[in-house]
């Protein structure tokens, strides 16, 4: 055995577990290792490592008697160390500490060990570390080595997590993993309290004047579950004219034991009699996997599964039928200063083929419109914007998603879009009593009949549209988001 990789799913090592092996060097995938035993005892063939941030404890004998071993790193969240943690360990030159605040316990963590052997630690630490412990004469501070720090925010909250030092010139590469929720935002360097660097994250590669800094990352993205959001993607009709998708979050509700999210989606055909169609679909997210609801089947189904890697695969029902999606790559996309994971994704008959941003969908088309359609004769084809609370967060290209959203947004205090040679208005909006219901060149007034539906899809009330000005009493409704239908046109309306 000469190279482990330690998997980023572990959290402890037990006692033993690598003891008198041939182990030449060790490398730990993730942040995740919280507590090592004496796993490394008599590791003769071992000359360096680095613990990562994530190591609270370090049991008594965990590297003892590693007589090749010569420089050790320990990350900053490090609390005890325990005694004869290095015992006989002749070769050892430096021992690195990450932290200012001496890790607890053994103060003869360093028992006969080489007699030049130095703790390297962070400036101004040096008065805490000298005679913490035993049989070390050196305690060197080191002001002239950067600590690298990501910074990832979540909208609420700010975490900073130290990944790796380097010296000025020095190249470094380093793994992140960002806190699921959180966006890395920026790197950030610092040598001492006064002196802090930032640098904001336009690439993979961050490069100041005399340092360069290589940053391998793994990006997590924001939850599409949370939030007011919304979505434009555009329609080629028929005819060749472009009309638009609008996906928006309406409500929370709760299918098969499940908090989902209600998403109400509107496709404006121009060439199909000159309507809008509207339908309710539900998701939720969990473990980064989407999952929505299939309403043929009854059950819930993968739609995005973000936490795939490369070659894996998963399967949608739609319907009665399935797609197999195979991740082809899995690549970064940084938008507006914000990095995401985006995965290249295909399928056996193209159906859903394409780019899937984490924290946006997929660039043709958030569900699998193509098997939705049944050959209706249009297209879903590409995002145009997509808006988390109110803040433009991803546009595919330089096209303008503000005039989209000028001309067709169909929020739920506003009017939509015309529906063809037809209107209908609802106001008040917001209402509480008597709702006025407007509409203009329906042919077959007084024959149509309006309905009013939940966000479910239930019908709550029905009945004749007599007049071109309508008024129906929704007084009786709870609180809550509804939709009116009259003639092939829906408009939402809030009870409250």
């Amino acid at each position: 055995m000469q190279h482990i990789v330690i998997p980023r799913f572990v959290r402890y090592i037990k006692d033993a577990a690598f003891s008198k092996s041939g182990l030449a060097s060790v490398e730990f995938e993730g942040d995740m290792v919280e507590y090592i035993q004496a796993a490394f005892g008599s590791c003769e063939n071992l000359t360096s490592i680095m613990l990562p941030n994530s190591i609270q404890r370090l049991s008594g004998g965990v590297f003892a008697k590693c007589s090749h071993l010569e420089n050790v790193i320990i990350g900053s969240d490090i609390q005890s160390i325990g005694g004869y943690a290095f015992n006989e360990c002749e070769a050892l030159q430096t021992v690195t500490f990450m932290t200012s605040v001496p890790p607890t316990e053994g103060g003869n963590s360093f028992s006969n060990c080489n007699d030049s052997l130095r703790l390297i630690v962070p400036c101004g630490a040096r008065e805490a570390y000298e005679g913490f412990y035993e049989y070390v004469n050196y305690v060197e501070e080191d002001c002239n080595r950067y600590n690298i720090s990501v910074v990832g925010n979540n909208g609420d909250n700010q975490v900073m997590t130290m990944v790796s030092s380097a010296m000025m010139g020095e190249e470094v590469a380093c793994s992140v993993s960002i806190e699921p929720d959180y966006i890395l935002n920026e790197i950030r360097l610092y040598k001492a309290d006064d002196e802090t660097i930032n640098i904001p994250v336009t690439d993979l590669k961050f490069v100041m004047p005399d340092f360069d800094v290589v940053i391998k990352a793994e990006f997590v993205h924001l939850p599409m579950g949370e939030g007011n959001l919304e979505w434009y993607y555009e329609i080629e009709n028929e005819n060749v004219s472009v009309t638009y998708q609008h996906l928006e979050y309406a409500a929370d509700t709760t299918i098969n034991h499940k908090e989902v999210v209600v998403i109400i989606r509107t496709n404006t055909l121009y060439d199909k009699g000159e309507h809008s169609e509207v339908t309710r679909e539900y998701i939720y997210e969990e473990d980064n996997v989407v999952y929505w609801w299939n309403k043929t089947l009854q059950e819930f189904t993968v739609l995005y599964d973000l936490g795939a890697r490369q070659g894996d695969n998963w399967v949608i029902k739609v319907g009665p039928a399935s797609l197999t999606m195979h991740v082809d790559a899995v690549e970064q996309y940084e938008y507006e200063g914000r990095v995401f994971k985006m995965m290249q994704v295909s399928d056996m008959d193209d159906l859903f083929s394409g780019t899937i941003v984490c924290g946006s969908g997929h660039l043709t088309s958030f569900f699998p419109e193509r098997l939705m359609q049944k050959g209706r004769g249009y297209c879903v084809d590409g995002i145009r914007c997509y808006w988390r609370e109110g803040e433009l967060v991803f546009k595919n290209g330089d096209k303008d998603c503000d005039e989209v959203y000028q001309e067709y947004h169909n929020g739920i205090e506003e009017d939509g879009p015309l529906t063809g040679s037809a209107t209908l208005n609802v106001y008040p909006n917001p209402i509480s009593g008597v709702l006025f219901v407007e509409t203009q060149n329906f042919a077959s007034l007084p024959t149509e009949t309006y309905r009013i539906t939940n966000l479910m899809g239930q019908t709550l009330m029905s009945g004749n549209a007599t007049s071109e000005n309508q008024q129906i009493d929704v007084s009786n409704l709870p609180i809550g988001m509804y939709f009116i239908t009259i003639g092939g046109a829906t408009r939402k309306f809030v009870a409250e």
